[in-house]
Order: structure tokens, then sequence, then C-alpha cells
């Protein structure tokens, strides 16, 4: 009896060291995670859901996953997705897909750990058609899902299945933001040359304009003496009341004659609107400062030879670059050139955003990763250029055939439908950090004045000259006609006899003057 007892030790034995040895060799130990334990942190809380009851559990596919353990390659770090920090219960996985996770790990009923891709690679073919990394993990049945960002692509297709995708990205460009120039003029940023020029040019024509119309109403005689002071706006006046008309400030000579009274109308008019739309963009471009760069597009990025830029090996972009190596006239066969003649490629990501902070590089990669970077960013000294470029998705890749992709791809579809998956992203992705383009939303857009902006105030104060300049030629060729002339003259005997009479009534009620002499008796 003992002997066959030992026996049975033995085979129990042999058993568990054939199955431990059918396990990859990892570089961390399997993290555990049970269900009830997921409770109590912030991040490895799964996301509620009101639509439990929907979830189908009869249906094959599900009771396949339900009560399960599954294992969970992954790649770590992978900022903000997935990250092994060290919280007093130990190492404990962090991140957008640990809730993921859990959230899916909750409505579908199954438990899981999660372990590191032993030599911490997505995952390529070599030359003999062999994968690495987290796809040769699942390819290979050593795990049973990824849990990384990780590309859908017809290549990895071929030997894995793919989920739908949690999560739809592009591929961005960051660089370390460009230092502004100091401008000593910049209060004249808020209009473009050509516009104050033309401003300085109508506020100097209403002014030779002033001059001109009360030097032909005076030569001619044209209009009231007695009230009108056209021969107060000389051409110096004429150009100190235009200035501060402008500058809304108090001044002499005050127009009296209709058409400097006309001209003046317009000027004020004209003043107040430049003033008003000066004064409300120059705040704005004092508080929101306008970042501009040189590289807008992946094609002006490659023709920038003093920028270098790259992506890391071994990821699904450099495959992607790659694959244009032998085609012409391509934007992304020149990346490609570009990238191995400088061999410009960044190790991991931290070595990528080291290179972009000491200046003359740009990095390459998903939006995700980049936005988490410039959100993040201590000194707030990144950003992101350019649109972004070459869509795709991330999903959970399973084995091949596996019915466990159907039943994650209904769980991941029931997360997008009931809004988990966007509060998880708002929660690692937040928007109240540092700005993603260098500035606020509205900097990209914001622009100087233009002069097709003011023009419809040009035409009125056009409008309002070509008045004056009506009204002074009608005055001046009515002063000269017969009609004229004689209103005229009766105007000046009618002047000089209201003149006399006042002069008259003066003397009248004047004090008797004494001479000094006579009141002395001499």
């Amino acid at each position: 009896m003992p002997a066959v007892t030992t026996v049975s030790v033995c085979l129990v034995l042999i058993l568990i060291g054939g199955q431990a040895s059918s396990l990859p060799t990892t570089t961390r130990l399997p993290v555990r995670i049970s269900r009830s334990s997921e409770q109590g942190g912030h991040s490895g809380t799964s996301v509620d859901t009101d639509g439990d009851a929907t979830i189908d559990y009869d249906d094959e596919n599900i009771k396949y996953i339900r009560g399960q353990v599954l294992r969970a390659v992954t790649k770590t770090p992978a900022h903000p997705f997935l990250v092994l920090t060290n919280k007093t219960s130990g190492l404990v996985y962090e991140g957008y897909l640990k809730d993921v996770l859990s959230s899916l790990a909750r409505i579908l009923k199954f438990e899981y750990e999660i372990y590191e891709s032993p030599d911490g690679k997505y995952g390529v073919p070599d030359h003999k058609g062999v994968w690495n990394g987290m796809v040769g993990e699942v390819a290979y049945g050593r795990a049973n899902l990824t849990l990384a960002p990780l590309t859908i692509s017809s290549l990895r297709e071929k030997v894995v299945d793919f989920t739908k995708p949690y999560l739809h990205v592009g591929t961005d460009m960051m660089m370390k933001t460009p230092s502004e120039d100091v401008d000593i003029f910049s209060f004249l940023m808020p209009f473009e040359p050509i516009l104050w020029l033309t401003i300085l040019g109508a506020v100097m024509g209403i002014a030779l304009l002033l001059y001109l119309t009360a030097k032909a109403r005076t030569m001619v005689g044209a209009g009231d003496k007695s009230w009108d002071n056209d021969s107060a706006f000389t051409s110096y006046n004429s150009i100190w009341f235009a200035v501060w008309s402008v500058l809304r400030k108090g001044g002499e000579p005050a127009p009296r004659s209709i058409p400097a009274r006309i001209l003046a109308a317009g000027l004020w008019l004209f003043a107040l609107i430049v003033v008003s739309t000066y004064t409300a963009n120059l705040s704005a471009f004092l508080t929101v400062k306008r970042l501009e760069s040189p590289i807008n597009s992946l094609d002006s990025l490659v023709h920038h030879a003093k920028v270098k830029f790259g992506v890391p090996r071994d990821t699904f972009l450099y495959s992607f670059f790659e694959s244009y190596k032998d085609d012409t006239g391509n934007v992304y066969k020149e990346a490609w050139d570009r990238m191995e003649a400088d061999d410009s490629y960044y190790r991991n990501f931290a070595d990528g955003v080291g290179k972009t902070k000491r200046g003359d590089y740009v990095m390459l990669a998903e939006t995700p990763f980049l936005e988490y970077a410039v959100l993040n960013d201590e000194k707030c000294e990144l950003m992101l250029v350019g649109a972004p470029f070459m869509f795709q998705g991330y999903g959970l890749a399973t084995r091949r055939g596996d019915p466990l992709r159907k039943a994650l791809s209904i769980g991941i579809l029931r997360l997008q439908e009931t809004g988990a998956l966007s509060a998880i992203k708002q929660r690692w992705w937040p928007e109240d950090k540092c700005p993603l383009y260098g500035g606020g939303s509205a900097v990209r857009g914001r622009s100087r004045i233009t002069i097709t902006t003011f023009l419809g105030v040009f035409f009125i104060l056009a409008g309002m000259a070509g008045l004056a300049l009506v009204v002074t030629l009608v005055q001046v060729l009515f002063a000269k006609s017969p009609c004229g002339k004689r209103r005229y003259k009766k105007r000046e005997q009618s002047q000089a006899v209201l003149q006399s009479s006042s002069s008259l009534s003066d003397s009248k009620t004047s004090p008797p003057q004494f001479d000094a002499a006579i009141a002395d008796g001499d």
C-alpha cells in the first residue's frame, strides 16, 4: 500500500511538472486577480452597467467562458493602458485595459490572471514564419488572450483571431513645443499689416478732405461766415482732428459746416468700429498665445531636413512603413528612407519621449499614447502636430477558432452600448491637464483680422466722404452763381448793419469817461 502511494505521488509530481513546463518563461510570476478582490481599488474596479440581464448566459459562447480562469499575456509599461505599480499589497496592474478586463469579467462571469510576455514584444514573424511576442504566446496556446494595445492587422489575423475593436485610434506626431519669439510689436498682431496701412490711409484721407473742403468753401465764400469755422481747418488742424477722433479724445477745432460734420460723423463711426474690434482681439491675442509649427502633416515632416523622426522597431508601425520600402513616389516610402538613413528609431516609449524633449525630433506613435504623454507632461512642453493618419483599431487577440473571441466581442459591444468604455477612457485621458496642441483648442483656428472683415466699414467711410464732397461742390457752385453772389452780398450787408448796430448800442450803454486832467483842475 505504501508503495502504491509512493508511485501515485510520483505520477502526480510528474504531471504537475509537465504542465508547468508547458507554461511560458516569464519575467514575473503570473498575477492572479479574483473578481472579489477587484472591488477594492480605484483602477481595478469594473465599471457598472445597467444591462447585465441583457447578456444571454444560455448562449454557447457565453457558457464556454463562464467560470473559466483566463490567462492574459501583456507587455508593460504601456501607459495608460497597463502598468505594474507597487502598492502596499504588492505589485498590482493598473490602467485602461485592466478596467476593461475587469468589466468584461464581471458581466461575463470569468476570472483571469495576467503575465508578462517573455520577450517583451508585441509580436512579428521571423524569416521562418515563427511569431514572437504576445501574438506568439496566444497563437501557440500559451495564453488565452492578449491584454495590450495590439493593432488589428491582416498579417496577425492569419495566426490569431481578434475581437471587436475596443478602441479606434490613428497615428499621430508629437514634438517639443516651440519656444515663442519675443515680439516687442505684439500689440500690432490683431490686424494684418495691410489692414493697418489701409486704416492709416483712410484717416489721412479724411484729414485731407477736411482741409480741401474747408479751403474750397473759404475761397468762394460759401456757407455762413458768421457761424462756419472753415478757416480754422488748416492742414495741421485737419490732421490733428482726424487723430484725436480715432483716439476718441476731445480736441479743437470742432466742425461746424455741413461737409465737415458729415466727414466727422463718418470718421467717428469708422473709429468706433475699428477701436472696438482691435480692443476685443488684442485681449484674445494676449491671453491665448498662438503657437505655429512648421510641421503640419507627415509630408511636411518628411521634407523638413533639420528634424528627425522615428517609430519603434518590431511594431505594427514599423511593419507598415517597411511595406512601402519598394514603392516610388510615396510619402510613406520617403518616410521609411529617412528613418533608415538617420537610424532615428526609438527603443521604447520612454526613449521616444526623451528624444522628443531634447528637441529636433518628432515621435510617431498611436494617438492614445501620445495624448497621454502630452496631457501628463510635468512641464507641458510637448504638443501634437498635424492631423492623425492611418486609422486602425485595437482588439483582444485569441487563438484561431476559439469561441472565446465571440464571447469577448459580445462583452465589448455591451460595454460600448452602456457607455462604460467611454467612462473608462475619460478616467485615463482627462482633458483638464496640459493642452494637446500647445494652447487652447481655439488657438488652431485663430487668425488675424483681415481687410475683408472691414470692407463694409471702409465702404461707409467712403460713402460719407463722397457725400461731403457732393455737398461741398453744390455749395461752391451755388456761391459762384449770380443768385449765390446776390445772396452772399445781401448777407454781408446784413452782417455790416448788425455789427454797426451792435457797436452803437455798446457805446450808449458804456459809462462816461472823465479826463484825468480836468478832474485835477488843470
